[in-house]
C-alpha cells in the first residue's frame, strides 16, 4: 500500500473527498496585506506576553502555516532585540558564514496550541504526498515565504539567510550559510570517516539479535514550555519491545548502549528520589561532540524548548529495583550549540524533523562511545533496523517487560528490531513499536559488528507504521557542518 492509501485507510485526520492534499493556505491575499500583519506583529511584540487575543486574531488572517509561525515569533519579539555582534566562536570558524537570524522567544500557551493543532491538519495533507509532489509544493511554498521574509528584512532591517540554524547559549539564532560543496557524498561509507566509537569492543556487537560540565545561559523560559510537545509514537498490535537495563543484566556503559542518550530540560534533576528522569526526547552519540535527534526535541510550534542536557545509558528501572544506586550512573552534561534545518524553523515540515547538539570540548563525554553513521537516500526497504530509545517515564511500558509494580518506563532503554517496510528520498517506515519519548533515538543496522545509524525516530504514521528522518544529503551536510564548525581535541 502506498503512502496516500495508507493514509487515507488508517487516520482520522484526513477529512477532505478523497484524501486530496490540501497546502493549507488560504487564496493568496497580496503584498499590501502580508505587509499590515507583519507591521502588527511587530507593535505586539511591544508587549510580548499580554497580547495573546490579538496575536491568535492576527494569526487567523494568515495564509500559510508558516506565516502564521512567524507571525508568532515576531509577536513575540523574536525581531525586536537589538542584533548582537557575531560571537566570538563563529567569528572563529574557518570556511562558514553566518548572519543573525533572531533571538529565541517563548510563545504562550494559548500560541503554542493554535500553531500545534494548524500544523497538524496541514501534515495530514503533505504526508499524503509522493516525492514528486512533495518537490513542487516545497519550492512554491519556499518562494511565498522568502517574499514574506523580503518583507520582514525591509521592517527591521536584518538579511534573511536560508541557511541552516545554530542556536547559541545566550539564545540568539544564526543562520549558517551554506559551503560551496554542501550536498557533495562523503568520500567513505561511514560518513565524516567514523566507524566505530572510541573503546568499541567488537565482542559486544556480534549477537545481530541485539540481547546485550560546562554551564548554559539561556533564555528564561516558563515552566510549561521547557519542554517538547510529546510526539507519540505507536504501539502496533501487541508490544514487542525489550528492556534493556542493570536488571536484567545488560551493560550498559558500553560502546552497545552508551551512545543512547536520554534528552532532558537543562534543569531537571537527573537523580530523583524515585528514579524516573523526566524524559524529552532521545538521541544518538555519533562523534566525539554531536549528538543527533529529532529537531522538534529543540524547536516545536514556534518556540525553542530548554532540552540541552544528555543523559547517557539512562537506567531508571536499575535504580528502582535496586540494581544500581543511580539513574544516572554515567552522569550528564549538557550542550554548548545547537542545529536544525532553516526549513524545520521556517515551516516545521516533518521532512525537515531532523537536528543536533553539539557538546562542549571541554565535555566529560566528548571521549565517550559512539555509533557510525552513513548518508542514505534509498535502499532501506527489506532490510532489518533497529530502534532503541527512552520511552516518557510514566508511559506504560508493561507490555514491553517493565518490572515496575506500576508498569512504567522509568527513564530506561527499550526498543527492538524489525523491516523497513517501504521509503521515500526523506523517511523511511517501520513497523518497530514506538512511544513518546523515543523521538530522536537511533534507528540503525549492524554491519559486520558495527552499529551504522541510517535515520533518527521522529512520528507516528496512519494506524500502522512508525517512521525515521533519513541522514540523507540535507542532514548529512547538517552534520559534517557542525563537526567542521566544531572540532574536537583527540581522544588519544
Amino acid at each position: 500500500m502506498d503512502r496516500a492509501a495508507l493514509l487515507c485507510s488508517c487516520t482520522a485526520l484526513v477529512v477532505l473527498a478523497g484524501c486530496s492534499p490540501p497546502d493549507g493556505r488560504l487564496p493568496h491575499v497580496g503584498f499590501r496585506d502580508e505587509t499590515v500583519r507583519i507591521n502588527q506583529a511587530l507593535e505586539l511584540a511591544e508587549d510580548a506576553f499580554g497580547n495573546e487575543e490579538e496575536t491568535l486574531e492576527l494569526l487567523a488572517l494568515t495564509e500559510s502555516y508558516s506565516e502564521a509561525l512567524l507571525l508568532a515569533r515576531v509577536s513575540a519579539g523574536a525581531f525586536s532585540e537589538t542584533p548582537p555582534e557575531l560571537p566570538n566562536e563563529l567569528t572563529a570558524m574557518e570556511n562558514a558564514s553566518f548572519t543573525f537570524d533572531s533571538w529565541s522567544v517563548p510563545l504562550s500557551e494559548s500560541v503554542t496550541s493554535y500553531l500545534h493543532d494548524a500544523r497538524e491538519e496541514r501534515n495530514a495533507g503533505l504526508n499524503a504526498m509522493d516525492d514528486d509532489e512533495w518537490s513542487e509544493y516545497e519550492a512554491d511554498a519556499q518562494s511565498e515565504y522568502s517574499a514574506l521574509r523580503a518583507v520582514l528584512s525591509d521592517a527591521v532591517g536584518w538579511e534573511y539567510n536560508v541557511g541552516d540554524v545554530l542556536e547559541a547559549p545566550d539564545g540568539s539564532l544564526w543562520r549558517r550559510a551554506p559551503s560551496p560543496d554542501e550536498g557533495e557524498a562523503p568520500s567513505s561509507g561511514a560518513a565524516g570517516g567514523v566507524v566505530g566509537g572510541v573503546g568499541e569492543d567488537s565482542t559486544e556487537c556480534e549477537n545481530l539479535e541485539e540481547t546485550e560540565e560546562c554551564s548554559v545561559v539561556g533564555p528564561d523560559f516558563p515552566d510549561e514550555l521547557r519542554a517538547p510537545t510529546p510526539r507519540l509514537g505507536q504501539i502496533i498490535g501487541n508490544d514487542t519491545r525489550e528492556l534493556r537495563s542493570a536488571f536484567n543484566g545488560f551493560q550498559l556503559n558500553s560502546s552497545v548502549w552508551g551512545p543512547k542518550m536520554l534528552l532532558m530540560s537543562l534543569n531537571g534533576s537527573t537523580n530523583p528520589s524515585n528514579g524516573k528522569i523526566d524524559v524529552s526526547c532521545s538521541g544518538v552519540k555519533i562523534s566525539e561532540r554531536i549528538i543527533i535527534t529529532a529537531a522538534h526535541c529543540l524547536f516545536e510550534n514556534g518556540s525553542w524548548t530548554d532540552t540541552r542536557r544528555f543523559v547517557p545509558a539512562a537506567d531508571g528501572v536499575g535504580m528502582g529495583t535496586g540494581a544500581i544506586s543511580d539513574p544516572s550512573p554515567h552522569g550528564t552534561d549538557t550542550s554548548q550549540w545547537r542545529y536544525i534545518r532553516g526549513p524545520w524553523e521556517d515551516h516545521e515540515w516533518d521532512n525537515y524533523d531532523f537536528g543536533l547538539m553539539v557538546l562542549w570540548n571541554a565535555s566529560s563525554l566528548r571521549c565517550w562511545w559512539w555509533h557510525a553513521w552513513e548518508e542514505n537516500v534509498s535502499g532501506l526497504t527489506g532490510d532489518t533496523v533497529f530502534h532503541f530509545g527512552f520511552p516518557g517515564e510514566t508511559q506504560d511500558c508493561s507490555g514491553a517487560g517493565s518490572p515496575m509494580t506500576d508498569g512504567d518506563c522509568w527513564a530506561s532503554i527499550y526498543g527492538d528490531g524489525g523491516d523497513v517496510v517501504s521509503e521515500g528520498g526523506y523517511r523511511f517506515y517501520t513497523t518497530i513499536d514506538d512511544q513518546s519519548g523515543q523521538s530522536g533515538a537511533p534507528v540503525y543496522k549492524i554491519i559486520g559488528g558495527t552499529r551504522v545509524v541510517y535515520g533518527i525516530a521522529a512520528h507516528d504514521f496512519g494506524c500502522c507504521e512508525n517512521d525515521a528522518v533519513r541522514l540523507n544529503d540535507g542532514n548529512s551536510d547538517l552534520i559534517l557542518n557542525a563537526q567542521g564548525d566544531n572540532p574536537a581535541s583527540s581522544c588519544g
